[in-house]
């Protein structure tokens, strides 16, 4: 169940960088092509939240998301720290 849902997330996001490489030949984002990403981005964020909670924490974890809570203030920041350093290799590990 992780694995398909886990493959199906992947899926979305690489239609979803051709289709923002397709719209932004130059590099550039007009406000039609931010409307149209965050439009496609509605369906993506609908099927997160109705994932399995441990699904969405691994998938988090693979991000490098971070939430960090800062009480004082009642508030919580999301952080994308990606690891720069994680490689992989068709044949895997020798």
């Amino acid at each position: 169940m992780i694995a398909t849902w886990t493959a199906e997330i992947v899926a979305e996001q690489a239609r979803l960088k051709l289709m923002l490489e397709q719209l932004v030949p130059s590099g550039k984002l007009t406000r039609s092509d931010i409307a149209s990403l965050l439009d496609q981005m509605g369906s993506f964020a609908q099927r997160l939240q109705r994932a399995d909670p441990r699904d969405r924490a691994d998938l988090y974890m693979q991000l490098g998301l971070r939430l960090r809570c800062d009480p004082s203030e009642r508030l919580v920041k999301a952080v994308l720290d990606p690891d720069p350093c994680t490689y992989e290799s068709v044949r895997g590990g020798t």
